[in-house]
This record gives structure tokens, sequence and C-alpha cells, in this order.
């Protein structure tokens, strides 16, 4: 099943949940109304109470929906800290944290998606983690204390792995969506305790309030068993999928399976109150042993999940396994391949939609290899958010000389004196680079960006904006640095993240298709009848193509406009955004090779579009 696939099975799965939902509230409406007519002795059928306590249930139960499903339009970072998370800063000098930051940002990285903000659980000594948030650029990953202290780093890496296919397989928005829509049924449970503790206060201790107060319990208790229910159906195949494809991500089945074991060993229970919450989120269970029936428990059995592995799993501590020899082989060939200014293997458009939302051995591996050799004061630099600016400000500045010092100049009258002389320092560092390690140099900057207030982000945009356009014409790797940071910072400084779907036919995007697919063939091709082939190629490839007009030219070149078409292709359904993936691939690769700044705008737009993809290893290099 492929990235597209999982986002329409996740869609399915939400449809399905309103029918369990809805049985659940209808459960809770006849129970409510069969106590109410016992307590006040009542005819059995009452037309009058039977209306009452419908609209009082559903208004409880909407109200309580809509509020948290508000509260979490946030995005992962409120769960995190609902649960007592703490963010970990990129400067952290504390070794597991350190640990744990450098697994998340090589496992994003490899990828393709944003680096997602990390948060620690210090009063959690149990071993368990969860991904949470809406879209892959507002997602932020979990980790208990126990987890980092009690794991090797082969052990994180297999937990980490599994929590990103959780971002990649879909899972992370549908259990979020799931937490704000259960939260509604334990309003009743929660009312009747509250009515039932201020029942104990009074004289009158067995009042029909107090037997109220217990009615209420007890039929919040059937909506809490309902919860329990629904997420247990949603979450626990996902559970496998994730553990296979952290195997499949690290090629290490040992990490995930000791990891595994380790919490047979001790335990994975959270003493946060918000835990039953969120109990589906996390990669183990979070509330304990489930009594009644594992029907009810959010994760399958520990020793299915190790025994599916098919591993034998070691017990000691290990020391860290060395990168398979496919691994090391390919990531020693993408880098020095390029270094030495050989083609790799030619890359067919196709597989371009086959990595969407996939994540390889070899893309980890070869990640790893570029970060490696980052210099020192770059990899220092990205923890502080003013050094990553300057970092960007680097990235920005034009190999002629005399563009470089009016960017310079530029830079000085707005910037204070040490981040002017980073800049300067990091450029030149930057200029001795392989090209395909700036893409992953921007995102390391991504953690320390957000920290920006509202005012120094618009100023970084403003600074942005002024040294793309000192030269008087955007290339191809500033289009694609503006694109991953549109795409990645917006969403933290501008309205809360959506990823709804708001398209579903050709007929409502066919307009923002032509701007896309036209600034990709004038990028991709030199000369103008090529471009304008290209385009023609691009369009015949999504569904219904013929039945619109295909244009003979391309439309103007408009950065701001190729921008905003992307923000609302972002909306179409999983099916029409693979169709758009597969066209801006035939567009770029029309004649089978690509250079590598050709490569990376095409994975800036693919990634634009809200589908993460991993690095070209196979880019061609004219």
């Amino acid at each position: 099943m492929n990235f597209f696939e999982n986002q329409d099975q996740a869609r399915r799965i939400t449809q399905r949940l309103l029918v369990l939902y809805i049985f659940a509230i209808l459960a809770m409406i006849a129970a409510l109304y069969l106590a109410i007519i016992a307590i006040f002795k009542l005819a059995l059928w009452s037309p009058l109470v039977l209306s009452i306590v419908s609209c009082g249930v559903i208004g409880m139960i909407g109200f309580g929906s809509l509020k948290k499903t508000l509260e979490l339009r946030q995005g992962g970072q409120v769960v995190a800290e609902g649960l007592g998370g703490v963010l970990v800063l990129p400067r952290t000098t504390d070794p597991g944290e350190q640990k744990l930051l450098h697994v998340v940002e090589e496992m994003a990285i490899a990828s393709g998606i944003s680096v997602p903000s990390v948060y620690l659980l210090h009063r959690e000594r149990g071993i368990n983690a969860f991904a949470a948030g809406k879209t892959v650029n507002d997602a932020v990953i979990g980790v208990t204390r126990g987890c980092v202290d009690e794991l090797s780093r082969d052990e994180l890496q297999g937990v980490i792995a599994h929590e990103f296919s959780h971002i990649l397989n879909g899972d992370m928005r549908l259990n979020i969506r799931l937490m704000g829509i259960l939260h509604g049924i334990l309003i009743i449970y929660l009312s009747g305790r509250v009515l039932l503790r201020a029942e104990s206060y009074s004289s009158h201790s067995k009042n029909a309030g107090g037997m109220l107060g217990f009615a209420l319990m007890a039929v919040g208790s059937i909506g809490l068993l309902m919860g329990r229910l629904i997420k247990s159906a949603v979450s626990r195949q996902r559970e496998f999928l994730a553990d296979a494809s952290a195997v499949q991500f690290t090629r290490d089945p040992q990490g995930i399976g000791n990891a595994l074991l380790k919490i047979s060993d001790s335990t994975s229970r959270l003493r946060s109150p918000q835990a039953e919450a969120a109990s589906h989120m996390f990669f183990s269970n979070s509330v304990g042993r489930v009594s009644l029936s594992e029907m009810l428990a959010t994760h399958p059995p520990l020793d299915i999940r190790i025994q599916r592995l098919g591993i034998a799993v070691e017990t000691p501590s290990r020391r860290r396994s060395a990168p398979s020899s496919t691994q090391a082989a390919v990531a020693s060939e993408a880098v020095m391949g390029f270094q030495q200014g050989q083609p790799a293997i030619k890359m067919a458009p196709e597989q371009v939609v086959e990595q969407v939302g996939t994540a390889a051995p070899e893309h980890l591996a070869y990640t790893q290899s570029l970060l490696e050799k980052l210099p020192r004061n770059l990899k220092k630099a990205v923890k502080y958010q003013h050094l990553s600016a300057a970092i960007v400000y680097a990235l920005l500045l034009d190999e002629d000389s005399a563009v470089r010092e009016q960017q310079l100049q530029g830079l000085r009258q707005t910037e204070p004196a040490d981040v002017v002389k980073a800049v300067t320092e990091y450029g030149d560092a930057i200029a001795t680079l392989d090209p395909r390690t700036h893409l992953p140099l921007i995102e390391l900057t991504i953690p320390a960006l957000r920290r920006s207030t509202n005012s120094e982000w618009t100023k970084f945009c403003q600074q942005v904006q002024q040294l793309t356009q000192a030269d008087g014409h955007l290339s191809l790797s500033e289009s694609v640095l503006q694109i991953i940071l549109e795409r990645r910072l917006q969403p933290h400084f501008g309205a809360a993240p959506d990823s709804s779907v708001l398209y579903t036919t050709l007929d409502q995007i066919w307009a923002d298709s032509v701007t896309v697919l036209s600034h990709l063939a004038s990028a991709g091709h030199d000369i103008p009848d090529t471009c304008t082939y290209a385009l023609r190629c691009g369009l015949f490839r999504l569904p219904g193509a013929n039945q619109h007009t295909i244009p003979d030219q391309l439309k103007p070149n408009n950065f701001r406009q190729f921008i905003e078409s992307l923000k609302r292709l972002a909306h179409t359904t999983p099916q029409l955004k693979k169709a758009l993936v597969d066209a801006c691939s035939y567009t770029v690769m029309l004649d089978g090779t690509v250079t590598v700044e050709e490569a990376e705008l095409l994975r800036g737009t693919v990634i634009a579009l809200g589908c993460p993809i991993p690095p070209f290893l196979n880019a061609a290099i004219r």
C-alpha cells in the first residue's frame, strides 16, 4: 500500500468512525433515558423526556468534542504539553536529549518531512513515545524519560521509526481527530463525577441529585467503553503496520524488537491523567493492562508484536550496528559520485510517485553521510535561532561578487554585526559543500527558526525577499528555499495547519495545475519549444485533461502565483494529488536527465503539495 492509498484508507476509517460514534451516542441516550425513568418512576414511554435527554446528551457530547477539537487545531504541541511534555531545545547539552534529537533529525530528512519538534515527558519513567499533529509540518514527537534513559541508540531509532511511520501513513491526523471526537463522550462521565462529588458534601446523601450523578457516571462509563472499542478498532492493525515500516526504514528488526522486550520487562504506563485520552497515539499501552478483554486494548499484545518481527531478540545491551554494506555503498556512491562530477543512475518519473511517503535504509544512510560531512560551525549554528537565520541568508548569497556585496551591504543596514559576520563565514563554508546538502541544511534550521517571535519572523521573510531580488531574477535554488520555508514555517506563524480536502475534481484545479506545471517546465528546460512540449506532456498525465483546453504556451513565470497555486493544490484528494505528482515529474524529467537544482525543485514542489518524499539518490547530474 503506497502513501496515497494510506491517505485514502485513513479517510475511509474516519467515515466508519462516525458510524461507531453515532452508535455510542444512541446507546448513551437510551441508557440515560432508562435511568431517569427508573429514578423518577415515570412511564416507560415518554417522548418529552426522550427529547430532553437526547438534546442534553447530544449537546454535552457536541460541546465537549467541539471544544477539544478547537484546542487541537494548533497541532501536536497541544497534545504534548497536555501530557506534561517539555520542548527539547536544539542547544540542549544533555547527552540523552542530544541523542534523541540526532535520531529525529536524521529520520526526518531521510523521509522528506519537516524536522518535528521533540517533547520530553520528564516525569514518565516508563518506556513510551508518540507522534501527534494534523500535518507533517506541525508534527511533534513525544518521548518519555524512560525511553531516553533505558534504550540504546538502535532501540531508540526503532521506536522513533515506528512513530515516523504513523506520520507517513496518515495515522497521526486520524489519531488527533479521534482524540477530539471521543473527548465529548467522556463529558457525561465527568459531569456525573462532579455532581456526585458535590452531593457528597450535602446533608442529604441519598437524594435524587446523588442518584442522578451516579446514573450519569454509569452512562458515561458506556461512553468510556465505546471510546476504547473505537480506538482499539482503529489502532491495533495500524500498530503492526508501523512496526513493519520501522523495520523497513532502519533495516534493523533487533532495534525495535529489543525495545519491545524491554517494555515487557518493565512498564509503558503513564502517570499523566491525560494518558487515557491519548492512549491510541502511543508506541505501547499507556494505561496499564486491560482486564475485561483484549478487544479493549489499543495495542496488540507485546509478545505477538515481537513474534511478527520474526527475530531472535537480544537481551543484553548491544553496540551500535554499522550500516549494512548496501546502505554504505549507496551513501558512498551518492555523495562521492557527485563530488567527482560523475552522473548517477537516471531516474524515471514513475519512481517519484513510488517514493512518496516511503523511507528506506538507503535514504537514512545517505542522510547520515551528508550530515556527518557538514562543517562543525554549521552544525553548531543550527541550534540557535539567529544563527539559523544567518545560514538561510548565506544560502541566498549570489556567486557574482558584485551582487554578493550588494546583498551584504543590505544586511549590514538591518542586521547586527555578528549576524553579518556569520553570514559571510557560513557562505564561504557552504560554497565548498555538495549542493545536495543545501536542502538538508535548510531542514536543520527549521526547529530553531520556529522559536522566532512574530516580529522576528516578519523581518526574516522581508530579508529573504530582499536577498532573492538582489540580482533581478529568481534562481532554481532560491525557489526551492522559499518553497520549503513557506511550507515548513508558515503554519507556525499564520493560520492553524489545515489538511482538509477542498477540491475533488480536475475542473476545480485546472488553472492552478497549468500555473505549477508552467513554472516547472520553464525551470527544467532551456529551449522554448521544449518547455511548451514538457508542459503539454505533464498536463496530459492528469485524469480528464483531454476535456480541457491544453495551452500552447507557458503561463508567465510568477513565483508568488506558483506558491499560491501549490497551496490550493495541497487540498486535493489523495488520488488527484498522486496524479499531480506524476504530472510534475513528467514535466521536469521529460528529457530523461535532471540536474541537482531541478531535482531539488521537484522535491520542493512535491513537499509543498503535502507529500513527504525522501532525497533523490539517482538524480542524474549534467
